[in-house]
């Protein structure tokens, strides 16, 4: 691999590291500090994903023939000052959600949508696999080991050294962004987002990957799922250190199971392992409700962040297969990226306003409602993502 390939590698790992921090670590900063911890966390998040959803579209038009490099160092830099402001906020954060969430937003579209150009044109298709193991193989380790560290890190000391910590990192992401060089005549298309969805919407199969996306936003990638299952094991267990614990150990069973899926379950069984996948993390769950114990408590996280996981990485093998389709061409596909990216936000905001309604109306036992409904959308969406290889090839409008 050169000296690009690496860096792209280097940058993806970093990032996963500063991702754990602002995943379950700041969901649990949030709850320490905060008595709405449910309605304000969901707030923070609505904001965070509609700038990103709207920023995604705007990046991809002024980056699709130029200035990539330049809008992902934007990306980097507005990372590092989102991380800079909670270190400086600390518990003062919350009277400058919205603010903090529109810089987390900006932030990330601006930072993801470059990088994926980067992956799809800086590594060509003979260092592909090299590439590619080697990165999964980093992402893997980094998911395993950070959780515990920053557990014993926040809870041994205090979670402004973490996030003093986790802005050097952002730092030193910075600096490994100019390893990249800017890439010259792309010769794509014009982006044409009215056309384009006309176009697209008029096939049942993009109609049926762009509704998965949303079912997969409303559960499963980074929706209010994965705050709640946070929240149930924080307020079980109390320390960051058993956060980390539990949230490494959920990692390496999630990693043991795609593992054994890509080796011994992919093809003929695919369509039955997505359902009962979608299955056991509802199962668990009511075993959660009728013995609500930590052990329980552990059982149902773990199925979630393991089955569900999995489910979300055959959508996303299906659903780039569909992308690179004879339906979604050269010219189409930025734009489909776009509206992918467009619907999986929007399933997450939903994921939040149900969060955020349930919280300030003060229903008894919210938590637990919420858990049962995201849980049994979880196999909705299971039953879709089952379906969507149907639509991987098409030749014919429907």
């Amino acid at each position: 691999m050169n000296r690009e390939q690496k860096a792209i590698i280097a940058i993806a790992s970093l990032k996963n590291v500063m991702g754990i921090f602002l995943g379950p670590f700041l969901t649990a900063y949030f709850i320490k500090t905060t008595q709405d911890s449910l309605a304000l966390l969901a707030f923070y998040y609505i904001i965070t994903y509609l700038v990103l959803a709207l920023g995604t579209l705007i990046v991809a038009r002024i980056v699709n023939n130029r200035f990539r490099i330049q809008m992902y160092r934007i990306g980097v830099i507005t990372t590092f000052i989102y991380m800079l402001s909670i270190v400086f906020l600390q518990e003062k954060i919350v009277y400058y959600l919205p603010l903090i969430a529109i810089l987390n937003g900006t932030a990330l579209s601006t930072y993801w949508y470059p990088y994926n150009l980067f992956v799809t044109n800086k590594i060509d298709n003979k260092d592909r696999t090299k590439f590619t193991v080697t990165a999964n193989t980093v992402s893997s380790i980094v998911g395993v080991i950070t959780p515990v560290l920053l557990g014993t890190i926040i809870t041994s000391s205090n979670f402004k050294l973490t996030s003093i910590i986790i802005a050097v990192l952002s730092g030193i992401i910075i600096l490994l962004s100019f390893v990249l060089k800017t890439e010259k005549n792309y010769d794509l298309p014009k982006v044409t987002y009215n056309d384009t969805w006309d176009y697209l919407i008029s096939y049942k199969a993009t109609r049926k990957a762009l509704f998965t996306e949303f079912l997969i936003g409303l559960t499963a990638s980074d929706g209010a799922l994965n705050i709640l299952t946070t929240v149930l094991i924080f307020t079980s267990f109390k320390t960051d250190l058993n956060l980390g614990i539990i949230t490494s150990i959920a990692t390496v069973l999630k990693i043991i199971y795609i593992k054994f899926y890509q080796h011994k379950l992919k093809g003929k069984y695919d369509k039955r392992v997505v359902l009962i996948s979608s299955l056991i993390p509802a199962l668990s769950l009511l075993l959660l409700l009728f013995f609500k114990t930590n052990t329980m408590v552990v059982i149902y996280n773990i199925c979630f962040t393991v089955f569900a996981g999995l489910i979300s990485l055959v959508s996303e093998i299906r659903l780039v297969n569909i992308s690179n389709s004879n339906l979604v061409d050269k010219d189409t596909q930025i734009e489909f990226l776009a509206f992918k990216e467009l619907v999986l936000n929007l399933g997450r905001i939903a994921s939040y306003d149900l969060v955020l309604v349930l919280t300030v109306i003060n229903i008894n036992n919210s938590l637990y409602i919420l858990l049962i409904i995201l849980t049994l959308l979880t196999i909705y969406m299971g039953y879709n993502v089952s379906r969507l290889n149907k639509y991987e090839v098409v030749k014919n409008k429907d």
